[in-house]
């Protein structure tokens, strides 16, 4: 597209492009690259108050956008918001009165004709933004279905103020997500929820995706390496680790098998030491890794025991994009029905797991010659995603 041509565009992110350190962030770092090539765009993102961009990264965000701004994010909920935006307890922090001028601010000067609302933290910024510009709301979950799955996650004592803050989100969700132009969902089961529960008026979809790596062969040692990545920050995720120490690992050590369960991600020390329970015998905490590939370097096989969440998991097409194969819930491979590929398998309870782990152990998958559809690659799904924007904005 000639450059001369390209329309205006704001992103408004919850999350920052970087550091890359969750699937979020991955989803927005792809959304900015790919759709610079389309429109002219302008960003605006949270950033929590503590972290610096470095040199690289801010020379990377000039790259692609014609100007970029950082909002930093509050770090303590409080039920205040939910009284003037109906911002729930859980996205309270993401309640900026500086944005909400900003953006007004950004569509005068900068002729944006749509501005795209990134994470559910966000919804209540559709009332900010002038009728005359269309409204894209990306849903990279359903939190009405999120949360509602994180119930049984939870102590019982927590339940019903973790039940009192769901109907928040549902509330939250209802009221806002029916006023965008288009809802975004990052899969067809997602994009099935939004029609049933809000009924936007028009829905597309999206799904998250991977740059697909070439094969190369790795060193191993005979011992099976499990892998697990992903913050402890977000609940799934601790959930998925407790799950996998607590409830897979004690049925692999009666099969007598020769096994590591690798860990990666930015969690907290402690927080990892009360999952492990000192075990670093058979558990390995990678912590923070600058490169995910060498995370899946390391590892035979990503077991993802995800039983809350939903739309697609960066993780998941991450391993297959890098040969590596993965066994997971019916929940976590949700979005992914289309793939087909032998390297994803399915198991829902701990013996499921164990067995289908004995089996991979047992017998190893050619992977050399596995591909990563079109659909799941990250150029064609903002090439595809482009296009439509720009129909929409004529």
């Amino acid at each position: 597209m000639n450059t001369k041509n390209k329309p205006g565009f704001l992103i408004v992110s919850a999350i920052p492009p970087f550091p890359v350190d969750s699937g979020g962030a991955v989803r927005i770092r792809n959304t900015i690259q790919y759709l610079s090539y389309f429109f002219d765009l302008y960003v605006i993102c949270f950033l929590p108050i503590e972290y610096k961009p470095a040199d690289d990264e801010e020379k990377w965000l000039k790259k692609y956008t014609k100007q970029y701004w950082f909002i930093p994010q509050q770090s303590n909920k409080s039920n205040h918001f939910f009284y003037i935006d109906n911002q729930p307890y859980w996205f309270s922090t993401w309640s900026n009165n500086e944005l909400k001028l900003l953006i007004s601010h950004v569509i005068t000067s900068y002729a944006i004709k749509a501005v795209e609302i990134d994470f559910t933290q966000l919804l209540y910024l559709e009332k900010y933004i002038q009728s005359n510009v269309r409204k894209i709301y990306i849903a990279h979950d359903v939190s009405t279905i999120t949360f509602w799955r994180r119930l049984r996650e939870v102590t019982l004592m927590r339940r019903f103020i973790h039940f009192f803050r769901w109907i928040q989100v549902f509330y939250y969700e209802n009221k806002y997500i029916k006023k965008y132009d288009i809802v975004v969902a990052m899969s067809k089961k997602d994009g099935e929820y939004l029609k049933k529960l809000f009924n936007p008026s028009h829905t597309y979809i999206a799904p998250n995706g991977v740059d697909f790596q070439e094969w190369h062969e790795k060193k191993s040692n005979g011992t099976l390496r499990i892998g697990y990545i992903g913050s402890c920050a977000h609940p799934p995720n601790k959930y998925a680790i407790h799950f996998l120490i607590h409830h897979i690992k004690p049925l692999l050590e009666k099969k007598r098998l020769d096994f590591k369960i690798v860990i990666a991600g930015a969690n907290n020390e402690k927080v990892i030491d009360t999952l492990i329970k000192n075990d670093r015998n058979t558990v390995i905490n990678m912590g923070k890794i600058k490169k995910v590939a060498y995370f899946y370097d390391n590892i035979d096989l990503l077991v993802a025991p995800i039983f809350s969440g939903s739309g697609t998991r960066i993780k998941i097409l991450e391993a297959l994009g890098h040969h590596v194969p993965v066994i997971t819930t019916s929940i976590g491979a949700e979005g992914l029905e289309e793939l087909h590929s032998p390297l994803l398998q399915l198991a829902n309870s701990p013996e499921d797991f164990v067995n289908k782990i004995v089996i991979s152990a047992n017998k190893r998958i050619d992977v050399k010659n596995m591909r990563i559809p079109a659909k799941y690659q990250w150029k064609e799904i903002f090439k595809s995603y482009a296009q439509n924007l720009v129909k929409l904005m004529r």
